[in-house]
């Protein structure tokens, strides 16, 4: 395990850094065992064997600034069309359904969203009009499905979306009947002090009436 930890790091320093460090010194003082470098590479081998040379996982993001570009080669939305389309893949990104397309198919479909969005663009919205030939691997009809499903998922989210808002909106309410509330004890307690004299002038005049008659007898 030791050495598979340390082969996995060198192979992940290998495709991050630009300055890989040696191989020693990844390797920290105090462990059980220390390899040598041919040891490694020899793990390292075998780690990419079974990855099949597969180290970086392809994710839809990886194609949205390049599909943004097939839109708008100006590149003048470039910052719009990417953060609306992270958020259409974020909020999808629970759905089993989009685990049947491939993530260029997926990012392709974002992007022909958010260009709905841009009446400057409206000419590109159309998933029917040539999207499969952004790069290789696309399929028009997985693009088109794709297309659907985030329109209807976005239909989805804010039908659901829509109920905690007057859930929200009942609670301030109830909040400010109950902040009124408080209003009305003011002239709850300025009335019970206003009567609170007479109360004090029946004991004091019972007391002293009793005081009076227990004096004069």
């Amino acid at each position: 395990m030791q050495l598979l930890a340390v082969a996995c790091l060198s192979l992940a320093a290998k495709m991050e850094e630009v300055l890989v460090p040696l191989l020693f010194d990844f390797q920290v003082e105090g462990v059980k065992y220390i390899f040598e470098a041919k040891t490694i590479q020899r793990m390292e081998l075998l780690v990419l064997s079974v990855l099949d040379w597969r180290l970086r996982s392809v994710t839809p993001f990886s194609f949205l600034s390049f599909f943004a570009y097939k839109i708008d080669p100006q590149g003048t939305s470039l910052g719009f069309f990417l953060t609306h389309a992270t958020k259409i893949i974020l909020s999808n990104i629970k759905e089993a359904s989009f685990l049947d397309y491939r993530p260029s198919s997926i990012a392709a479909a974002a992007i022909l969203c958010v260009a709905n969005e841009l009446p400057s663009l409206s000419s590109a919205v159309n998933p029917n009009e040539s999207p499969e030939t952004w790069c290789d691997g696309l399929s028009k009809e997985k693009i088109v499905r794709c297309y659907r499903l985030m329109k209807a998922m976005a239909i989805e989210n804010n039908r659901r979306n829509s109920p905690k808002v007057i859930a929200k909106l009942r609670v301030s309410v109830r909040a400010a009947s109950t902040l009124m509330m408080p209003s009305e004890e003011p002239s709850f307690s300025s009335s019970a002090s206003l009567s609170s004299p007479c109360k004090r002038r029946k004991l004091s005049d019972y007391s002293w009436v009793g005081d009076d008659n227990s004096s004069s007898e």
